[in-house]
């Protein structure tokens, strides 16, 4: 369906743009230049920009509900990070 298409050609679009800042990047490191990563870093910071703005208008239900929340990051050991969840019985899965 038409729909269906416009997700796909979207996809590529995206995925065509992190290959380039990926090229960017590997470029930069080999030429020893900053110009590839300051490419890489405005197509990154502007495609942030377009998922937050459509984050913030999509008033659509949660993909998967009665899913685990896991919170990464809230201490620090000295060679790892600690993380915690709120597992449930059934993980998501009602039976």
């Amino acid at each position: 369906d038409s729909e269906e298409a416009d997700v796909c050609r979207i996809s590529y679009q995206i995925l065509s743009l992190y290959r380039f800042c990926e090229r960017e990047l590997i470029r930069a490191e080999i030429r020893m230049e900053a110009d590839g990563i300051m490419h890489a870093t405005d197509v990154i910071a502007k495609l942030r920009n377009a998922y937050k703005e459509a984050g913030e208008k999509d008033s659509s239900a949660p993909i998967m509900q009665n899913t685990e929340t896991i919170y990464a990051g809230m201490t620090y050991g000295r060679n790892s990070i600690s993380e915690s969840s709120n597992v449930a019985s059934n993980r998501g899965f009602f039976a």
